[in-house]
């Protein structure tokens, strides 16, 4: 009996060497078994977990192929991108790019977060993180009252995964972060998105109106925790690479595809 690594390895190469694309369907799981000579048990467990590792999906017809890069969805809504299209300038502001452990600060708004960073990279509690924090603003609208739209973000990666002189190499205020892990090698599969309707903090905003005259008092605001997943480059199992915290302003539409249609 083959145990549950080999089986998944037998399902990764099934996909590869067939070329299989993002929804392709799977045979059933006693035909499947045949093909790649293996326990029907074995296999339907290899599965959830390839299901874990969002390889593959369920739905009431069977299981499903789940391997759609995001890189191509991220550059066509873009920041960058969308602003262009509409003819509006794009201040991108750099406030924090470091390595360092979590704030220490409780009443800090992003204190909790912080807690779960570690937890999220699948880091130890006492190992640092990079955290790149970037403001991303529209320029005024005429009619805007000085409620300007975009995001306030925050990236948290695991510096194991890129060089020394990361932070160094690159001009976070210019350059997309999706592009950057690229140049790395790293080959994005999917993100998993929790969004909860908010009202700004105050860190964010006397941020805005301190630092950008912006008027955000009782602003709501769309909150996204996101867990971005790539591909291993040696054992080629998917992995989070960027735990992003980001509150998006108003007049943004966040766009959601790949979602599975139930929760489990």
């Amino acid at each position: 009996m083959k145990g549950i690594v080999s089986v998944k390895s037998l399902i990764d190469d099934y996909i590869s060497k067939r070329g299989l694309a993002d929804g392709a369907r799977l045979p059933a799981i006693r035909e499947l078994a045949k093909q790649v000579s293996c326990d029907e048990r074995d296999l339907a467990w290899a599965l959830e977990v390839a299901a874990q590792k969002h390889r593959v999906m369920r739905d009431k017809d069977g299981w499903v192929v789940r391997s759609r890069s995001v890189i191509g969805e991220h550059r066509g809504f873009s920041f960058a991108k969308s602003a262009k299209l509409r003819g509006r300038a794009l201040l991108n502001d750099v406030l924090e790019a470091a390595q360092r452990l979590p704030l220490e600060d409780s009443n800090h708004p992003f204190y909790k977060v912080e807690q779960r960073v570690q937890e999220q990279l699948g880091l130890a509690a006492t190992s640092p993180f990079l955290v790149i924090e970037r403001v991303r603003l529209l320029e005024d609208r005429p009619d805007s009252d000085k409620k300007r739209a975009g995001a306030l973000q925050r990236a948290y990666l695991d510096p194991a995964r890129f060089p020394p002189d990361f932070l160094k190499r690159h001009k976070f205020e210019k350059e997309s972060l999706i592009a950057i892990y690229e140049k790395y090698g790293y080959k994005l599969t999917t993100r998993d998105t929790l969004l909860t309707a908010r009202l700004l903090s105050p860190y964010e905003s006397n941020l805005l109106v301190q630092r950008y005259g912006s008027d955000s008092r009782d602003r709501a605001v769309l909150d996204a925790e996101q867990r971005l997943y790539a591909l291993d480059p040696k054992t080629k199992e998917p992995f989070v690479l960027e735990f992003l915290k980001a509150s998006y302003l108003e007049h943004w539409k966040y766009e959601i595809k790949n979602r599975p249609a139930a929760v489990p």
